[in-house]
C-alpha cells in the first residue's frame, strides 16, 4: 500500500473523505457501489446489475472492504508521516443546515479526542449490553 500511495499521490490541500480517497484519488473502489449500501433502494439495483444474489452479503462485503482499506490506508499514511515523506491531519467534517437555504460544513481536528471518547463509550456500552466482546 505504501508504494501504491507514493505512486498515486497527487498532493493538494483539499479535504477528502475515505470514500473520496478510495474511489476518486486512488481508484480502488467504485463510488456508486460504495455509496449504494447507504441507500436501500440502490442496493437491489447494484446487485442486479452486478449479478449479486444476496444484498445483505453485498453490504457486509463492501463494509468489510472499506474497513480493511481504511486500516491499510491509515497505517501507510502513518508510516509515510514517520519517514517525513508526507504530513497529514485526521479530521472530522461536520455538515450543518441553517434554515432552508444555508448549508455549510466545518472541518476540524479540535474535536477528535471528544469524538473518540464518545465512540469508545458507546461501543463499550453496546459490548456490555449485547455481550459483543464474547462473540
Amino acid at each position: 500500500m505504501i508504494d501504491f500511495l507514493q505512486a498515486k499521490f497527487d498532493l493538494d490541500d483539499n479535504w477528502y473523505s475515505f470514500t473520496d480517497w478510495y474511489c476518486e484519488k486512488l481508484e480502488l473502489m467504485h463510488k456508486g457501489i460504495c455509496n449504494a449500501v447507504y441507500h436501500p433502494d440502490e442496493i437491489d439495483a447494484v446487485c442486479e446489475k452486478c449479478n449479486i444474489s444476496d444484498g445483505v452479503l453485498f453490504c457486509e462485503y463492501v463494509s468489510a472492504a472499506k474497513s480493511e482499506l481504511k486500516s491499510m490506508f491509515l497505517k501507510a499514511l502513518a508510516y509515510l508521516d514517520k519517514k517525513n515523506k508526507i504530513t497529514y491531519q485526521d479530521q472530522y467534517k461536520f455538515t450543518y443546515q441553517l434554515g432552508e437555504r444555508t448549508r455549510g460544513y466545518v472541518i476540524t481536528d479540535c474535536l477528535n479526542d471528544d469524538v473518540k471518547d464518545i465512540e469508545t463509550a458507546v461501543c463499550n456500552d453496546m459490548n456490555e449490553e449485547y455481550n459483543l466482546s464474547k462473540k
